[in-house]
């Protein structure tokens, strides 16, 4: 829970499920004749979801070079006589970039560091040579990039995504061939630039099953948690010998219609339950029997919960 009080900051501070550090990470590029993709993730379980057809994957990237996010921001002020600091200001330029190092030599490193689409390329059919000339003036080439960063595991899993809608490369960086350390790789720096269609150029995601577990320390409302299938009934009044006896039990959340069942132990002598939630009947016999309750939603999502149902003579 984000603290509102001074009182609850040193308790605020020491949410360390918000500190994330990625241990995995994949640059996938796809051409801009596919939809970018609206959300990385599917399912209630916060699963990766399928890539489009036609997304590819720049293969290995080089740890020591890391991948660098960029933001370079420029505004105009607007000084006014009589003030000493500006009384307004305008955003002139922002502009997001993404830089990464490629150490698989492949053809979409090739085809960025050259700026050459040489997806019509065939190999020599004897030598399996790969050989062209490089043109005289590099092409200006757009696509869309999604990085996709995993942090910590299983349950805890939390994905971290930046997509860029219209990328283009702007610096293709040295290359070096030693025999000492180091390899052959393909360094690329990536301007987002805004996609006429959207309106937009870079397009942000949090998600996993673990980014649900934190959604509300991290000051964000909804989820599948949020929703997730409750039973509320705390307690059942109790029922007299003799005497007709109804009680609903409910619950919250989940979806569609849901039906209810004895997971386990047994109702008082008398009583039974519906699939509707209806404790009902006449109880012919006293006692205090735990028994616990299902609910299944229409999902086949179930939860359980043990209420004492008692009978007095």
């Amino acid at each position: 829970m984000v603290s509102t009080r001074v009182g609850e900051l040193e308790i605020a501070r020491h949410q360390r499920q918000l500190i994330l550090k990625p241990n995995e990470a994949h640059i996938f590029g796809f051409p801009m004749s596919v939809a970018p993709v609206q959300k990385i993730t599917e399912g209630v379980d916060g699963k990766l979801a399928e890539l489009p057809v036609g997304a590819f994957d720049f293969g290995l990237l080089n740890k020591e070079d890391a991948i660098t996010l960029s933001r370079e921001v420029e505004k105009s002020d607007i000084n006014a006589i009589g003030y000493s600091n500006p009384v307004k200001s305008d955003f002139t330029s922002d502009i997001s970039g993404i830089n990464f190092t490629g150490l698989e030599t492949n053809r979409h490193n090739i085809e960025n560091n050259l700026g050459m689409d040489l997806s019509a390329m065939v190999a020599d059919p004897v030598t399996g040579e790969i050989a062209f000339d490089q043109a005289a003036i590099a092409q200006i080439r757009q696509l869309r990039y999604l990085l996709i960063s995993k942090a910590n595991s299983g349950v805890d899993t939390i994905y971290i995504g930046r997509q860029f809608y219209c990328g283009e490369v702007t610096e293709m960086g040295e290359q070096t061939i030693t025999d000492g350390e180091g390899a052959l790789t393909w360094p690329t720096v990536v301007n987002g630039m805004v996609d006429t269609e959207f309106g937009v150029s870079i397009r942000h995601h949090f998600a996993g099953p673990g980014w649900q577990r934190v959604l509300e320390d991290a000051g964000f409302a909804g989820g599948p948690l949020a929703n997730s299938l409750t039973i509320t009934t705390t307690s059942l009044p109790a029922g007299v010998v003799g005497t007709p006896y109804s009680q609903t039990l409910l619950a919250t959340g989940g979806s569609g219609a849901k039906t209810w069942t004895v997971n386990s132990g047994t109702l008082p002598a008398g009583l039974a339950l519906s699939s509707t939630g209806v404790i009902s009947g006449t109880p012919t016999a006293a006692g205090t029997p735990s028994v616990t309750f299902k609910v299944t939603d229409s999902g086949a999502t179930s939860v359980t919960k043990a209420l004492t149902v008692t009978v007095t003579a």
